[in-house]
């Protein structure tokens, strides 16, 4: 029956996503019967629920042995009496008999009322009937019993074609298995139960159990006995009680003295207030903004707050704090959105403002696009993103002129990756601002973001910790200041029970008020001793949250369950829509009224949706306690509901919630929908550089395409995740995505998308130094290219790129540069900007090598002004860094050394990790040239470190790091190195081999000792022999002059002068030959000592 009411259910849904195009005539003639079949079925049907309840078995032994001694008819009475007086202990207890199994017996709590004690309830029950078997006189005869109770979310149903109304899943299952496990006359008690009771009972741990079914092995407790009294941690809860605030005065001081100091003294001041749910937070930044209002100060005041449903959304909590700024609804069409947002800027900055204004409207998904100030870098989304992270920074900057800014940020551990991004980089920019910045999170928050302590400049973290007793005790009273004559038992027992934590305090009085154990009245309030005594504390706040919902009407239920699906944040117009589809509620405005003035959600003063009402639920974790208590099968309806009334409530903002749709149809179990929204919401965290957002959106839309190897959109997911993992350098990754997408394109025949692939291939086994991969991709892509029609001369352009650069690496540098000669003719003929601008790069490289280090100067420029005139900053960097390695091998240092710092600046200003790799390891180089020791150490170690797995530029920085390492005496450490770089070109290779037997030739010097090369050992001159043997094979000049050099140190310094000036000679030629003046002076002091 529920496969047909699901059935049903997503035919209804479905048609009426066809609304608009159908029309409504079409759709109600259709839905009108479908809609009375699901009635009829939903009332045949038993109401399902899940439930969080404790399950007891308990098996009696002993029968056997006597039905040996007793007549059948005595064993029946006997058992009878048993089974009356040990049912009446489960009753007494609060729980419900599920059935009887032979001679055991199936208990449930919290069957039809959750009561917050259930897991003490049982085991309670469970030791009265223990001692029961033990002592009762009456049975004549000594049974014994074994007892297994576990506690968890169970599906409670009709089972069979008896409609048994039975308890159902894991929870039930776990609790046979303890019992089967429990020792004769003992209690066994699962970890989950234990939880809920730790300090009530005296218990053991015993060896974890490996239990059928489940994965892991389970921890399991012996029950000996109850404890006199036991401390329990505690729980909140009140209704419609306004306090003060309690027992944070030192934190308000600290934060409200950052404000009165910043309008002295500007600085930029981060706080990060953190603690667990519940623990006063948002109560203590409330109070702040109070004090704020009341204060003579009028600071600029920033205001945003992240939750949960949008924490995959790029940028929300930024959009959040210009859409509650600006008063922008997610309703508002784009030309509304952009007008509001621009407006806003223009009305606080002036006309100045518009370019700023457009960068940030672009950068929080508005169309900006065609923006003069934003043409020239349409095809550039990086430099757009750079330059928008600047308009954002220059915005507040130039608010902080006219007065101080404060930015209350509430849940930062909800928060998406690209806001906290931008938050950082704020932060780091503005840290001249007059600012307060004051964030809250949970402790959760640095799991996810570790470094943003150690990142931010001046941070300043505020732990809150749980209450001090007597200022528990004066929350207790605050609350309660309407009970003339509070009992002192019932306030210590309050404050025991709730360990400091304000919310849980709150929570447990609320439901003591709803219970009956407080009573309101007009003036005064009392208390019920009586419901107080029958009514124990709860020792989770997941018990005290399902209590309280228990106590709801069926209707109020329903509607919370239908709005936890939505999230978190949900809005009136939702519920509305599902109430359309599957009419059940009647009004939902009242029931909401009913529910906010229980305090379990709270309504917004502002929607996102123009003509909805917006609601919160009151905590993320009630939000969580009511979903799970919805069927799955409901769930997966109402997740496709909520997906259809976005889609048509955002309009044409919809992009903006691509992984809010995504998760849904995800839920709904409508996995083509859900694979489409991944992608798209992977490519808009991409988009903005938000690569760990985009590789999970990506990586989930290719598990569901897992069993569909027919799927075309795996060749896109597979592209996207590769690029992804690229740009996070994860090469391994990379190169695995790269390679399935060829494979899916030659699967399906798509002969673009195979050349996209090799290209990628190409690209990360270039960063790896792989050069024989690179070549046979292009090898592969050469063929590739003969078949397309018709020939795209941008392709060969591209082909001959790659293959020039590989085989520069590889020290082929003839070859290299008859294909980057070829190359560049092509790009030229096709167009091809960005191709013609590298294929100038890499020319400019092999003449370095030849060196012509002028000619080379001259095409490394021209490929740097066809950078900026692309408007591709990534690139510029590189260039800005090719450059400055020009004037190192010329020997002019600084100036190199300058063109290494702008392009550092810049690689990172637009986060490109992998430059920042080779402008660390050039400036480590350089800082050996010029005997800065110490400072080429920590270059190149910071280059070493920075990337997880290996770049091209390794096996360089390695003999940077063996020669600043020699230039410091620690000759140990450099040998170590110098074989490390040793190791990785025997692998494969590399331009870099002649450079590592230098170095292991002044290892060798500076040892005067032969060193252990493989199953060699090399004295110097071996090694600089073959250093010199390799740099003439490849035609590289300078090198060969700097073997020379050093081979002559190494045999003047072994009084072989005259060999030494032979090579001094040979040294001073070459380098006469290349025209290096400041090298020549270098080796003619030498030569002259």
């Amino acid at each position: 029956m529920t496969s047909e009411i699901e059935l049903l259910q997503q035919s209804i849904a479905a048609l009426e996503a066809q609304r608009a195009v159908l029309g409504d005539s079409v759709v109600d003639t259709a839905i009108g019967p479908m809609r009375e079949k699901l009635l009829l079925l939903q009332a045949q049907q038993q109401e399902q629920q899940r439930k969080f309840v404790t399950i007891l078995f308990a098996d009696v032994s002993g029968f056997t042995a006597l039905a040996e001694t007793l007549d059948p008819e005595d064993i029946s009475d006997l058992m009878n009496e048993m089974w009356q007086r040990l049912d009446s202990i489960i009753l007494a207890h609060g729980g419900s008999i599920d059935k009887h199994l032979g001679d055991g017996v199936m208990a449930i709590w919290g069957r039809e009322q959750t009561h917050e004690n259930d897991p003490e309830r049982a085991i309670r029950a469970a030791l009265e009937m223990l001692d029961y078997l033990k002592s009762d006189p009456h049975l004549g005869v000594k049974f014994r019993m074994r007892v297994g109770i576990n506690t968890g979310s169970v599906l409670l149903g009709s089972l069979g074609t008896q409609g048994e109304f039975t308890a159902m899943g894991d929870t039930v299952n776990v609790a046979a298995r303890l019992e089967k496990a429990a020792p004769v006359g003992k209690i066994l008690i699962s970890a989950d139960t234990y939880r809920q009771v730790r300090g009530l009972f005296n218990v053991e741990a015993i060896p974890t159990l490996e239990v059928k079914g489940k994965s892991e092995p389970l921890q399991a407790y012996i029950v000996h006995g109850a404890r006199p009294r036991a401390f329990r941690p505690g729980i909140r809860g009140v209704e419609g009680i306004e306090t003060r605030m309690i027992g944070r005065d030192r934190p308000f001081r600290v934060l409200t003295a950052a404000i009165e100091r910043m309008t002295r003294k500007p600085g930029l001041q981060v706080f990060n207030i953190i603690g667990d749910v519940g623990i006063g937070k948002s109560r203590l930044l409330h109070e702040v903004e109070r004090w704020l209002a009341s204060s003579s100060l009028t600071p600029w005041l920033f205001k945003a707050r992240a939750d949960q449903q949008r924490q995959e959304q790029t940028l929300s909590l930024v959009r959040d704090l210009f859409f509650y700024y600006f008063q922008i609804q997610e309703t508002d069409n784009g030309t509304e959105a952009r007008e509001k947002l621009e407006r806003g800027i223009l009305n606080l900055l002036g006309e100045s403002g518009r370019e700023i204004a457009h960068y940030i409207g672009q950068l929080l998904g508005f169309d900006f696009s065609e923006s003069e100030y934003l043409l020239p870098f349409r095809n550039d989304p990086r430099t757009l993103r750079s330059r928008a992270f600047e308009a954002v920074v220059e915005f507040f900057s130039r608010l902080a002129e006219s007065a101080p800014l404060i930015f209350l940020l509430e849940d930062l551990h909800w928060a998406d990756d690209s806001s906290l991004h931008l938050f950082q980089y704020f932060c780091e920019q503005g840290a001249h601002l007059s600012c307060v910045v004051i964030a809250t999170a949970r402790p959760s928050f640095f799991e996810r973001t570790a470094l943003w302590e150690q990142q931010l400049p001046g941070i300043k973290t505020i732990h809150l910790e749980p209450l001090r007793e007597e200022d528990s005790h004066r929350l207790v009273r605050e609350i309660l200041r309407k009970v003339s004559d509070l009992p002192l038992s019932f306030e210590e027992m309050l404050v025991q029970q709730t360990d400091g934590n304000p919310f849980y305090l709150e929570e447990l009085i609320k439901m003591f008020i709803e219970n009956g154990s407080i009573i309101k009245q007009e003036t005064e309030w009392r208390i019920d001793a009586e419901k107080v005594k029958a009514v124990r504390v709860p020792p989770t706040l997941v018990g005290v949250l399902q209590a309280r919902l228990d106590r709801l009407s069926h209707e109020e239920r329903l509607l919370l369950q239908r709005a936890s699906v939505i999230g978190r944040v949900f809005w009136d117009d939702a519920l509305a829509y599902i109430e359309e589809q599957e009419p059940a509620l009647g009004q939902v405005t009242p029931l909401l009224r009913r529910l906010a003035q229980k305090e379990l959600i709270y309504r917004r003063n502002q929607s996102v949706f123009a003509g909805s009402e917006e609601y919160l639920f009151r905590h993320a974790l009630l939000r969580d306690v009511v979903y799970q208590q919805a069927l799955k099968a409901q769930r997966r309806i109402h997740h496709l509901y909520a997906a259809h009334w976005i889609i048509k409530k955002s309009g044409e903002g919809v992009q903006n919630y691509a992984s809010v749709l995504a998760e849904h149809f995800d839920l709904a179990g409508e996995l083509c929908d859900a694979i489409d929204w991944y992608l798209r919401a992977g490519q808009g965290a991409t988009d903005t550089f938000m690569f760990e957002s985009a590789f999970d959106h990506l990586q989930r839309a290719l598990t569901l395409m897992s069993d569909n190897s027919k799927d075309r959109r795996r060749i896109i997911a597979y592209e996207k995740l590769a690029y992804v993992n690229y740009q996070l350098t994860h090469w391994q990754e990379s190169l695995q995505g790269y390679q399935a997408m060829l494979e899916a394109a030659v699967e399906l025949g798509d002969l673009p998308a195979q050349m996209r692939a090799l290209h990628g291939l190409a690209l990360v086994n270039e960063i790896r130094g792989n050069y024989d991969a690179v070549l046979k991709a292009v090898g592969e892509a050469e063929r590739c290219y003969d078949l397309l029609e018709p020939p795209d001369l941008k392709e060969m352009a591209q082909i001959l790129l790659e293959k020039s650069r590989a085989l520069y690496y590889q020290g082929k540098y003839a070859a290299a540069k008859a294909s980057a000669q070829r190359g560049l003719e092509v790009a030229l003929q096709a167009h091809a900007s960005v191709q013609t601008a590298r294929l100038y790069n890499v020319l400019g490289m092999v003449y370095v090598v030849e060196g012509h280090y002028e000619r080379a100067l001259e095409y490394k420029l021209q490929s740097l002004e066809h950078w900026r005139l692309i408007g591709n900053r990534v690139y510029e960097a590189a260039m800005l860094n090719n450059i400055g390695e020009n004037y190192r091998l010329m020997g002019e240092n600084q100036r190199a050394l300058s063109f290494y710092e702008e392009s550092l600046a810049l690689a990172r200003q637009v986060r490109d990790l992998g430059q920042v790799v080779v402008c660390l390891n050039n400036m480590g180089g350089t800082y050996v040239a010029m005997g800065e020791f110490d400072a080429a150490i920590h270059a190149l170690e910071s280059a070493l470190n920075a990337s997880r797995e290996q770049v091209f530029t390794e096996v360089e920085s390695l003999c940077f790091l063996a020669e600043a390492h020699l230039g410091k005496g620690n000759l140990e450490q450099a040998m170590d190195v110098a074989l490390r770089a040793w190791q990785e070109v025997e692998q494969q290779e590399s331009s870099f081999r002649g450079q590592v037997w230098r170095v292991l030739g002044l290892v060798a010097a500076r040892m005067f000792a032969p060193v252990p090369v493989g199953d060699e050992r090399l004295d110097a001159r071996q090694c600089f022999e073959r250093a010199l043997s390799i740099h003439k094979e490849s035609g590289a000049l300078r090198e060969q002059a700097m073997v020379l050099w050093d081979w002559a140190n190494y045999e003047a310094k072994q009084g072989l002068m005259e060999a030494a000036m032979a090579k001094y000679r040979q040294a001073r030629a070459i380098l006469q030959q290349l025209n290096l003046p400041r090298l020549l002076d270098k080796l003619e002091r030498d030569m002259s000592r």
